[in-house]
C-alpha cells in the first residue's frame, strides 16, 4: 500500500496545521488552536489521524477527532466539538478506509459524530445521517454596496440605515474587561432562552489562544456606552465565522444586530475574507433560518452522521427539557452560570 495511516499530535506536529492552510476545506475547526482550545477548556482529548504517502512523507490527508470524558457522552468520538462542522480532509476513496482504521484503533466503545458540511456516499455502512441544521454563507468577494442591495429592504438595509443614524459605535475588545461584558450579554440570551450558558472559561481561552493568532475578534456595538449587541467572530484563511451573538432587546428598534453583522462584514471584507459564514441554525427554527435568508446569501443542509445509530428521544425526557427551560428562565445569572459549568464540563 502506498499509503499509511497514523496518530498524529497536531499540537507539536507543524505539518498538520501547514495541511489544513492549504487544504480548500481546512477551517478554523481543524486548525490546532482549535483543537488545543476545546481540549483545554472541556473534557475531551484529541485523538487525530493522518493518512501520509509512504516514499514521500508527506499528508495526504487529516481527520480530527476528539474524545470526550463527560458522563453522558464518555468515550465518544466527536469530528469536532463545538464545531458546526468539521469534514475529514481527505480524497473521497480514502474517507471509507480511514474511518474503518479509525474504529479498530479505537479503545473502549465505539461511537463516532461526523459533522459535515455536505453529504458524503463514502461513509461506511451503519452510519446513521442527520439533517437538522442548515448553514448560511455570504459572498464577500464583490461590490458592497451590491452586497447591500441584495439584502431584505426592511429587515436588513432599512435597519442598518437606521442604527447608522443613530448614536452608535462599533468597537472591538482589547482586554478582558470587555471579553466580561460581552459574556454578560451572551449570558442574558441564554436566560431567555432557558439555556445553560456555555462557560466563561471557553470564551476567555479563546481570547487568550486565537486573538495572539489573529484568528479571534470579539465586536460589540455601544449605545450611551452601553454595550447592546456584541458577536464572536473568528477569521481563517478566507472566512469569517460569526459564531455567537446577542442583543439587547430593548435596543432592537435601533436595528443594533443588524448594524453589527454589516459592520463585521466590511471587517471581513478588510481582513480579505471573501465569505462570512453565519453559522448553523437547526432547520426547525424557521424565524432564525428566515432572518439569515435575508442578507442574501446561501443556505446548506449540514449532513451529521452516528455510529451506532441514535436512539429516538423519549416524550419523559421532552418533559424534563421544557421544566428545565422554565427554571433556568428564572434563575439568577449567577446560578445559571454555575450551572452552565457544570453541563459543559461533566455532562457534554
Amino acid at each position: 500500500m502506498g499509503f499509511r495511516i497514523v496518530t498524529i499530535d497536531p499540537l507539536t506536529d507543524k505539518r498538520w496545521d501547514d495541511f489544513v492552510q492549504n487544504h480548500p476545506k481546512g477551517s478554523v475547526y481543524h486548525h490546532s488552536a482549535w483543537i488545543n482550545l476545546i481540549s483545554s477548556t472541556f473534557p475531551y482529548t484529541p485523538l487525530c489521524y493522518a493518512l501520509i504517502e509512504n516514499k514521500t512523507d508527506h499528508f495526504e490527508g487529516v481527520v480530527p477527532f476528539m474524545v470526550s470524558s463527560g458522563l453522558l457522552k464518555k468515550g465518544r468520538l466527536v469530528s469536532l466539538p463545538y464545531a458546526a462542522y468539521c469534514d475529514p480532509l481527505l480524497p473521497n476513496e480514502r474517507l471509507r478506509e480511514v474511518l474503518e482504521y479509525t474504529m479498530q484503533d479505537h479503545q473502549g466503545p465505539l461511537r463516532i459524530e461526523l459533522k459535515l458540511s455536505a453529504d458524503l456516499a463514502e461513509v461506511p455502512h451503519g452510519f446513521e445521517r442527520e439533517y437538522q441544521f442548515v448553514d448560511h454563507t455570504v459572498d464577500l468577494s464583490g461590490d458592497m454596496d451590491v452586497l447591500f442591495g441584495k439584502f431584505h429592504n426592511s429587515c436588513v438595509r432599512r435597519k442598518i440605515k437606521t442604527a447608522q443614524k443613530s448614536d452608535l459605535m462599533f468597537r472591538f475588545s482589547d482586554c478582558e474587561k470587555d471579553i466580561e461584558r460581552v459574556y454578560e450579554l451572551l449570558l442574558s440570551l441564554r436566560k431567555t432562552k432557558g439555556l445553560p450558558p456555555q462557560p466563561y472559561k471557553f470564551f476567555l481561552n479563546m481570547w487568550k489562544m486565537l486573538a495572539p493568532l489573529n484568528m479571534f475578534y470579539a465586536p460589540y456595538v455601544t449605545y450611551q456606552n452601553k454595550i447592546i449587541s456584541a458577536a464572536i467572530v473568528l477569521i481563517f484563511k478566507n472566512t469569517i465565522y460569526y459564531e455567537y451573538g446577542a442583543s439587547d432587546p430593548a435596543y432592537q428598534k435601533l436595528g443594533c444586530s443588524q448594524f453589527l453583522i454589516w459592520e463585521i462584514m466590511k471587517f471581513g471584507r478588510a481582513k480579505g475574507a471573501l465569505t462570512l459564514d453565519l453559522g448553523r441554525t437547526h432547520s426547525e427554527n424557521q424565524s432564525l433560518v428566515e432572518y439569515k435568508d435575508r442578507w442574501g446569501g446561501e443556505r446548506r443542509t449540514l449532513t451529521y452522521c452516528y455510529l451506532p445509530k441514535r436512539t429516538g428521544i423519549k416524550s419523559t425526557n421532552g418533559v424534563i427539557k421544557a421544566f428545565a427551560m422554565n427554571l433556568n428562565k428564572r434563575l439568577p445569572k449567577s446560578f445559571l452560570r454555575l450551572e452552565g459549568e457544570f453541563v459543559y464540563r461533566f455532562l457534554m
